[in-house]
């Protein structure tokens, strides 16, 4: 079934030289890779040693003439492939701008990105072929085309909102910023070089048949061996060799508490193991001393750790396991604990980052002389920090770890409101300004990061409910939230004939325009607990539906969000751009840090 199976670096699938490409199948489901999985993708291959792990891919190789382009099918890892090509497209265009402080052998790397991306013998052919969804095809030669590689191409309509451009921009602006500790054509040079050395497993079947079995087999072969599996294996195996032997049942009782506060999630598995050690470093850095705890380093940290002693090992994780099921599940915290409600809202904004300094702020409470207010407040802030953080990208995702560590380490010494003051005036002075924030705020944000947008949008209903008026807007109906965001103006790009003379008086190409720029404002969205019910129904539908029993379950349905929406009679981009200002308005305000500062 598996014609061939190897451990490729991306400067051999990708090979200057090679007369190969890639063809995503025509039809494949579209280009859908966002903000958050470009910040993964780059952070990782940033932040980690070179050789870094990136994933599998799979091919169907039906060649049979060696003279001939090779053409490989890609069934699987068409993401991956497709945003590693668009990196590479925006290192090139860096450093062609900047070509005149490139040495010659930069010079001559700068031709083979080129060839990377289009064949030497054929400039007109890219490299990756990719499928025709939602002018992917079209975006990304339009794109490449437009900073010297390939042959010219016809700028495609309102490209600059779709995720081809979106995702050049991204990586364009992330490389822009790679100049701490050196100069910048240094710190793009030496990115380049660890994605080039990253490695994928390129994985050759022979038809579609053997590339669906494989699929079969790869997705029932059961789960892969994690850290902490290593971790415990190690820890037991020298708690056996130690007088402390005699206690094993006892210990392993303890690890499956451990286990069972931060539950068996892999991810949050690893984040806790890396959060623990970057928490603690200054105390656990005497027995091991590494800067910062990373995917790549985390089992030789730990072996040391337990090696050191595995007793007071398990009993210090277990402590912190315990602060750390609180942030990992507020709602286990007793109610008489005034930071329930912060710490589900800093949950839910996506604010993991943060548990660096909360494992220390928690542990070390008392040390800190801080009181369950002053503890409140400073989860608040965190809050307040990440809506901003998510919605303008500032600071990089990558630079969160070494943000919150540095908090942690200024807190030397420092008690009660001192303890507050630090943290608040850190974090203000690495956030964007104000003004950043709001012009952020005027822009596509459901896109950008579409969970900060429905924390907004729940965050401005909730402030003006009263006990009487609450209502649960993060109820779920088994996995999926009862309350959802509703477009407005809908997101389907069939746009229906009454839509059309709604939005834009009938003409059709002002519709589509209009829906590229400003469907996922934050004035065309509200939330709904009937979204499926209103889907692409027409303005007055959506207004006043009712459900079988009477009630309004459109935008009469007493939230206060849809205030303004209950008895529209129009929606054009100008009606959007206004209630956009209007939300605005109440979130700069909800989430200002001046209400914080003493």
């Amino acid at each position: 079934m598996i014609h061939d199976a190897k451990n490729y670096p991306i400067s051999q699938l990708l090979d200057v030289d090679a007369n190969l490409i890639y063809v995503i199948p025509k039809y494949q489901r579209e280009y859908s890779w966002n903000k958050k999985q470009w910040s993964v993708l780059f952070d990782d291959l940033l932040e980690n040693d070179k050789g870094y792990f990136l994933g599998s891919i799979i091919c169907i190789n039906q060649n049979s003439d060696p003279l001939q382009t090779n053409r490989l099918e890609l069934v699987d890892g068409q993401q991956r492939m497709a945003t590693l090509s668009i990196l590479l497209a925006a290192i090139f265009c860096i450093l062609k701008e900047k070509r005149e402080l490139l040495s010659e052998d930069q010079q001559i790397e700068l031709i083979n990105i080129k060839h990377r991306l289009i064949l030497k013998k054929n400039a007109s052919q890219h490299r990756l072929v990719l499928q025709v969804q939602n002018n992917n095809q079209n975006d990304y030669a339009s794109k490449l085309a437009s900073v010297g590689i390939g042959e010219a191409s016809h700028n495609q309509n309102n490209a600059g909102n779709r995720r081809i451009y979106l995702a050049f921009s991204f990586f364009y602006n992330q490389l822009l910023a790679l100049s701490n500790g050196g100069t910048q054509i240094e710190k793009i040079i030496e990115f380049y070089e660890k994605v080039l050395v990253a490695i994928i497993v390129k994985i050759d079947v022979n038809s579609h048949a053997d590339a669906y079995t494989l699929f079969e087999s790869l997705n029932n072969r059961g789960l892969p061996l994690t850290p902490i599996d290593m971790i415990k294996n190690k820890l037991f195996s020298t708690l056996e060799s130690t007088s402390a032997g005699n206690r094993m049942d006892a210990f392993f009782q303890n690890w499956n508490e451990i286990i069972t506060l931060i539950g068996d999630d892999s991810t949050n598995q690893e984040r806790f193991l890396r959060q623990y050690y970057n928490a603690f470093r200054n105390e656990l850095s005497e027995i091991y001393k590494v800067p910062i705890a990373k995917k790549t380093n985390l089992i030789d940290i730990y072996e040391k750790l337990i090696d050191n002693d595995p007793v007071v090992f398990i009993e210090q994780l277990f402590a912190a396991a315990k602060i750390y099921s609180y942030f990992l599940d507020p709602d286990s915290i007793p109610e008489d604990k005034k930071y329930q409600k912060p710490l589900l809202d800093l949950s839910r904004i996506q604010g993991a980052p943060s548990y660096i300094l909360l494992l220390k702020l928690f542990r070390d409470q008392s040390l800190f002389g801080l009181c369950d207010d002053q503890l409140c407040k400073v989860i608040n802030i965190l809050v307040a920090f990440f809506v901003r953080r998510n919605i303008t990208d500032n600071p990089s995702t990558r630079d969160l770890n070494q943000l919150f560590m540095g908090i942690v380490d200024r807190l030397t010494g420092a008690t009660g409101a001192d303890v507050v003051e630090t943290i608040l005036s850190t974090l203000k002075s690495v956030s964007s300004s104000d003004e950043v924030f709001i012009e952020s705020l005027r822009g596509p944000i459901y896109e950008e990061n579409s969970g900060a947008t429905r924390f907004i949008l729940c965050a401005v209903e909730e402030k003006p409910m009263t006990r009487e008026t609450r209502k649960d807007l993060w109820q779920r109906n088994k996995k999926d939230y009862v309350w959802t965001i509703e477009h407005i103006f809908p997101q389907d790009p069939s746009i229906t004939d009454k839509w059309v003379q709604t939005i834009a008086d009938g003409d059709r190409t002002v519709a589509e325009s209009v829906h590229q720029t400003h469907l996922h404002k934050l004035g065309n969205l509200t939330l709904s607990a009937y979204n499926a019910n209103l889907g692409r129904l027409c303005l007055q539908e959506k207004r006043d539906k009712r459900d079988s029993e009477g009630r309004f379950i459109g935008y009469r349905n007493g939230l206060n969000l849809n205030e303004d929406l209950k008895d529209i009679q129009t929606w054009k981009a100008k009606d959007i751009d206004q209630r956009t200002e209007r939300l605005i308005a109440a979130v700069a305000s909800l989430f200002s840090f001046s209400r914080y500062e003493l």
